[in-house]
């Protein structure tokens, strides 16, 4: 399976597309995203919960993961400090 990598954030993205992906997306588990992400991705991306911090993403209460389509694609959108991380396959 191929993993998926960061897309976009919702800063840099449309507010239609954003808005499309929030009718539909349902928040899902750290261990669904890690598996369909990739531990050494969410590394490069969140380095503030790289071994050895005592944070961790799966456990900090303030991170929601979800899954949904963005511009009709299977992405996985991680929210983390108000902002949206949107992850597709192969992007």
């Amino acid at each position: 399976m191929n993993k998926f990598r960061l897309l976009t954030t919702c800063s840099s993205a449309k507010a239609e597309d954003l808005e499309a992906m929030y009718d539909i997306q349902r928040e899902i588990t750290y261990k669904t995203v890690l598996r369909r992400i990739g531990k050494k991705h969410l590394d490069e991306v969140f380095p503030v919960y790289k071994h050895p911090s005592p944070i961790r993403m799966g456990k900090d209460p303030y991170v929601k993961f979800f899954r949904g389509l963005y511009k009709g694609i299977l992405c996985y959108n991680i929210e983390w400090s108000c902002i949206d991380h949107i992850f597709t396959e192969g992007a």
